[in-house]
């Protein structure tokens, strides 16, 4: 059988050779639009068409006018210097992009955003967190452990482990986002620390492996097996009936989703007894991709590639990691809250309103979409009514006895 190249991409095929033409030249120095016309004309030749009229041939060009018009203008656009180097930039880093794996995961990951050396999360003290919390390992994986704020204080690892075995406690894992750490960008310290606060929870939060003092490297398969190790520690160390509420942020929602979805299946035990699913309370999904293609395509720095016919297919060729929410979130069977911001610029609100269409039309009747308006990708838990809202949503389904 003989396999054809998608037509999509030989369309961006085409699209880069020209480009990367203009951007020889234009890097070179020697940028003139005659010659960018010339090899606009050699690539994109399309055979002219020839009408009898009066007894002669006239020649009729399909692009001619068209190619024209677009070189002229790019000739003039490229004459400046920054968009020469904007564009020179731009096409190492998608070579780069194409052909290495490990640039595509620091481009997704960006945990090298915070480098090891200054990396302070151990450092309770520095963070206003001394009193109320400690620092926990599972496994590779370190994290802090955060007490419902509030006397008493812990003064001891006892104390902690005591309050946290206390009957019908409610216990939030936070999966942060992509770039810097538990403890870095400060606001998701804050975060963390108003999580505790309002909504009288413990609060877990580790660093995925490769991001701040977590050993390791990231990865899809990883980001879902370190989930899956927080889980565990954390379900090991609480009470029978304590409410574990899963609580992703951006990229941490793809760990959330797939978690929650792997622990709503039926769990088979000795002599194959079936003890149904994990008993988690709620799921909360903060500004989430509905996969990494549709994140990689919505975001700014992607916007000169959306004028590529068929891009969706250049992009799921390239990206070697999946990410994909969107398959997995009807298979959940709890509780669940999508925040999303109308205005968010990096992950657009569709994406969200996709996956909570997935799960209500999947049987999910306790799925839930608040939309904040005039709120953007890194602001939603700054919003004026999201403790009511994140309030209203836990004393439902995670209430306190």
């Amino acid at each position: 059988m003989v396999t054809r190249t998608p037509r999509p991409l030989l369309y961006f095929l085409l699209a880069a050779v020209l480009v990367a033409a203009a951007a020889s030249a234009a890097v070179s120095g020697r940028f003139a639009a005659d010659s960018l016309r010339r090899r606009a004309a050699f690539i994109l030749y399309v055979p002219p068409l020839r009408q009898e009229a009066s007894g002669t041939s006239l020649p009729i060009s399909l692009h001619g006018g068209l190619i024209h018009a677009v070189v002229s203008a790019t000739g003039k656009i490229l004459q400046f210097w920054w968009v020469r180097g904007v564009l020179f930039a731009y096409i190492v880093a998608f070579l780069l992009f194409t052909f290495s794996h490990r640039a595509q995961t620091w481009v997704i990951y960006l945990h090298c955003f915070v480098h090891r050396r200054h990396f302070s999360a151990r450092n309770l003290c520095r963070h206003g967190l001394a009193g109320f919390a400690r620092g926990v390992e599972a496994g590779n994986l370190r994290g802090w452990h955060l007490l419902p704020t509030g006397p008493p204080f812990a003064q001891c690892e006892a104390d902690f482990d005591e309050r946290l075995k206390e009957s019908n406690a409610r216990v939030i894992i936070f999966f942060h986002g992509n770039g810097g750490t538990r403890a870095f960008p400060p606001k998701r310290v804050r975060v963390l620390h108003m999580l505790a606060s309002h909504f009288r929870a413990h609060v877990f939060s580790f660093d995925y492996s490769g991001f701040g003092d977590s050993e390791g490297r990231p990865s899809e398969t990883q980001l879902y097996a370190d989930a899956r190790v927080v889980y565990a520690f954390v379900r090991a160390r609480v009470s029978a009936d304590s409410k574990i509420v899963l609580y992703g942020q951006s990229l941490g929602t793809f760990a959330a989703v797939d978690l929650a979805a792997y622990l709503s299946l039926p769990r088979v035990e000795a002599h194959g007894v079936s003890v149904g699913a994990e008993p988690v309370a709620a799921v909360i999904l903060e500004a989430p991709p509905a996969s990494l293609t549709d994140a990689a395509r919505s975001h700014p720095t992607a916007a000169p590639f959306r004028i590529i016919p068929g891009v969706d297919v250049i992009f799921r060729n390239l990206l070697k990691e999946r990410l994909d929410s969107l398959a997995k979130v009807g298979n959940i069977l709890y509780p669940l809250l999508v925040l999303h911001g109308r205005e968010d610029g990096f992950i657009p609100l569709s994406q969200g309103l996709r996956l909570f269409e997935r799960a209500k039309n999947s049987g999910n009747d306790n799925a839930h979409l608040v939309v904040f308006s005039e709120c953007g990708h890194v602001n939603v838990a700054a919003q004026r009514t999201y403790l009511s809202t994140v309030h209203e949503f836990l004393e439902r389904h995670a209430p306190f006895s």
